[in-house]
């Protein structure tokens, strides 16, 4: 977990420079006491936190651009240097930070926001239309060392919003950069903001009003039509395309996700993220072959990759070792266990590997190395009994079995399983760490880097946040939040198993059994509980799927006699087999 790099006495004065405005801000830092600041590590990137603008003024019709001017300071500022979080970085923080996302941010709440993101500055501004004119302003602060930037201003025919925008960038950009002659003067309109602007791209002012409607609308069709219909208006622009894409993705639906994800360009500030989704995506469709090249593209091509992205190497991994390529599967599992070796999945894969290619010997190192580091993992644990049974260690195998008979989730392995077995139990990286993203993530290595700014946003908490509020919304049945609030988690978590099963909830109170069934067998492949697999027999039940219910109900009685719902279920099925229901 990242700590802050804001000291007490720094966020005293930066509030105190909120209350007292930056001149008088700068007598009362004189008085202070002199102590030593933090100073930005040169070797990595500064994290930037883009709060939505505020509307001042009389037109409501023009509150969309409260985002919208975030969104596009947001786009236009990535890949020059900065890490910019996203708009779902800052919800996030906004979430563990307790704070509403209506929140009204006052120089206090950026503060307490920008240290909860591990944030090196703040972008906040406001705007005011009267429906044909719009002036925007904002201003850079600076967490630590505290400081505030001047105020910069543009204006300009509504239909002029985007090279409005565009300038305010450029003045933006020159307060972002690090101290040096004439860099207090980006007020002015210097000859480089100028240029900035000149170089933004050309969308029209409708389409960019219909692409934010679509990332801020609640309803979901409405937002995947909105996208769409922005795609539509502009086909040369890239940011719609990976918008549904990524919500796509995001519901696992991968064949309506890669025909957008494949219309990014690698170049794209998007571009990473969208090449590795669509990996994932042939992943998961149990294409290889099409993975493999995903994969290989995106660490081979051009633009270079940041830094040695460890959940691409990886995930190439287990597309070689689907495909039987055993050699080249072992290379890049080692690449990946090299370049974060405190990962446990890339250890589990690489035991997974071994014990396809019947090399149970070479399977029990990593494999121990995995549960060094995530001593609770059953599907390592059960693995790790294989591997040792098979190489001749009985008297380890069943100490291992024992520890994992005492462990609440269970894993089953068939007793001579093959290659095509173990797939089951392959680590997919759902997504990339941000923090290999950023510009400089392979030289910010050993340094405090915004990695450590996910793990405050993206961590364990957060999936356990997810999945409380996906039963929230299950329970008050409000299914497409719940639908959305189950994925998030597996996104972070792909072999969470109380996701999978919140998730077959949802889909089974929709109306769509056959992915509930998908998604129940999904959570007893990670975790092999008595409940899921009643509650599994259930759904066949109701499908009419009579004989594969008896057989999860068989399953159960066979470890839990006295199960009172199993005994229910297998005499409904007894007696609609009687009268002539399906066996």
């Amino acid at each position: 977990m990242a700590s802050s790099r804001c000291l007490p006495l720094t966020a005293l004065a930066t509030i105190l420079m909120a209350c007292l405005g930056g001149g008088a801000f700068a007598q009362v830092q004189s008085a202070l006491p002199k102590v030593a600041q933090p100073q930005a590590d040169a070797s990595r990137s500064q994290v930037v936190l883009t709060l939505p603008f505020e509307n001042t003024g009389q037109e409501a019709e023009q509150e969309w651009l409260s985002e919208g001017l975030a969104e596009l300071t947001i786009e236009r500022l990535a890949g020059r240097g900065y890490y910019l979080l996203s708009r779902q970085d800052r919800l996030d923080a906004l979430e563990l930070t307790g704070l509403p996302g209506s929140t009204r941010f006052t120089r206090a709440t950026m503060v307490k926001l920008g240290e909860k993101a591990d944030a090196d500055e703040v972008i906040f501004g406001r705007y005011a239309s009267d429906g044909r004119t719009l002036t925007v302003t904002a201003r850079v602060l600076r967490l630590s060392p505290p400081a505030l930037s001047a105020e910069f201003s543009q204006s300009g025919a509504l239909a002029d919003l985007m090279s409005i925008h565009a300038r305010l960038a450029g003045q933006l950009l020159c307060a972002l950069a690090p101290a040096r002659p004439g860099a207090a003067n980006c007020a002015a309109t210097a000859s480089s903001v100028s240029a900035f602007a000149a170089q933004a791209p050309s969308v029209s002012p409708v389409a960019f009003k219909t692409y934010v409607r679509g990332l801020t609308d609640s309803n979901d069709d409405a937002r995947l039509n909105n996208l769409r219909e922005a795609a539509r208006l502009e086909p040369q622009w890239d940011a719609p395309a990976f918008a549904l894409g990524d919500s796509y993705f995001a519901r696992r639906n991968c064949q309506a996700a890669l025909p957008w994800l494949t219309k990014v360009p690698p170049a794209s500030p998007n571009g990473i993220l969208a090449g590795f989704e669509a990996g994932v995506c042939q992943l998961l469709r149990n294409d290889a072959g099409k993975a493999e090249t995903a994969f290989s593209a995106l660490l081979n091509g051009q633009p270079p990759l940041p830094g040695p992205l460890p959940e691409a190497q990886s995930n190439l991994g287990v597309a070689f070792a689907r495909e039987g390529k055993f050699a080249d599967a072992l290379a890049a599992f080692e690449r990946a266990t090299r370049e974060d070796e405190q990962e446990p999945d890339y250890w589990v894969n690489l035991g997974l590997l071994q014990l396809r290619s019947q090399k149970p010997d070479a399977a029990v190192a990593p494999l121990r190395r995995a549960l060094e580091l995530q001593p609770g993992d059953a599907e390592a644990h059960a693995l790790l009994a294989l591997a040792l049974d098979q190489s001749g260690h009985a008297e380890e195998a069943q100490a291992e079995r024992a520890t994992l008979n005492r462990a609440s989730d269970r894993v089953v392995l068939p007793r001579n399983p093959v290659a095509g077995d173990f797939a089951r139990f392959d680590r997919i990286r759902m997504r990339p760490d941000p923090g290999d993203l950023r510009p400089d993530s392979a030289a910010g290595q050993g340094t405090e880097s915004a990695a450590d700014t996910v793990d405050a946003v993206h961590g364990p908490q957060l999936i356990a946040l997810h999945l409380q509020r996906g039963r929230q919304y299950l329970d008050a049945g409000s299914l497409d939040d719940a639908q959305r609030a189950f994925i998030e988690a597996l996104l972070l978590a792909p072999l969470d198993a109380s996701a999978h099963t919140g998730l077959a909830e949802v889909y089974d109170k929709q109306g769509r059994p056959n992915d509930g069934v998908r998604e129940y067998r999904a959570a007893l492949a990670s975790r092999d509980d008595v409940a899921t697999h009643v509650a599994l027999a259930g759904l066949l039940t109701r499908q009419d799927r009579l004989a594969e219910a008896r057989t999860e109900l068989q399953l159960v009685l066979a470890r839990d006699p006295g199960n009172e719902k199993a005994q229910q279920l297998l005499e409904q099925l007894s007696n609609r087999s009687g009268s002539g229901g399906s066996p």
